[in-house]
């Protein structure tokens, strides 16, 4: 589920959007919890394993865009 969250997140999508999907797929907060907020995919992407997950997708990216890789 955290690699979903920061997928989403780097193909830009607003904490909001990301509650929205994480909504519909009925996947449950960490928590235990039903619904999502935008202040429950913050504190994960704030974990160290999403800060973690986030810096390896930004530099994958970057690599491929200086590569000349666009798009997907």
């Amino acid at each position: 589920m955290l690699q979903q969250v920061v997928r989403l997140r780097q193909r830009g999508a607003r904490l909001v959007d990301i509650c929205d999907t994480l909504n519909a797929d009925g996947i449950l907060t960490p928590g235990g919890g039903l619904r999502w907020w935008p202040s429950h995919v913050h504190r994960l992407l704030r974990t160290r394993d999403g800060r973690e997950l986030l810096d390896r997708a930004r530099s994958q990216s970057q690599r491929h865009e200086r590569a000349g890789f666009h798009g997907g």
